[in-house]
């Protein structure tokens, strides 16, 4: 199977599509990781995480995943600071 390896690194904006299916994706990965907490405990969740990234990273590369885990502080910080406001 080839491999499709991107020529530049250019950033550019985001349709409203693309950055609602990133947010959905990023609430999706912070909902399983919860749940997976609750169901096997913390350090068997923190290493099924560790082993997720790893093959996130080798299907969409660093990049992706560094975009997909900014997403999820993002995320997560925004639920905060909702919460501390009620």
């Amino acid at each position: 199977m080839e491999q499709i390896i991107p020529t530049s690194k250019s950033v550019q904006p985001c349709s409203p599509q693309v950055t609602f299916m990133r947010e959905c994706e990023a609430r999706e990965w912070i909902q399983r990781y919860r749940s997976k907490t609750n169901q096997v405990g913390s350090a068997m969740a923190q290493h099924w995480w560790e082993v997720t990234k790893a093959n996130i990273a080798k299907i969409r590369g660093q990049d992706g995943l560094d975009t997909l885990i900014a997403e999820m502080y993002r995320q997560r910080n925004d639920a905060n600071t909702l919460s501390s406001r009620g």
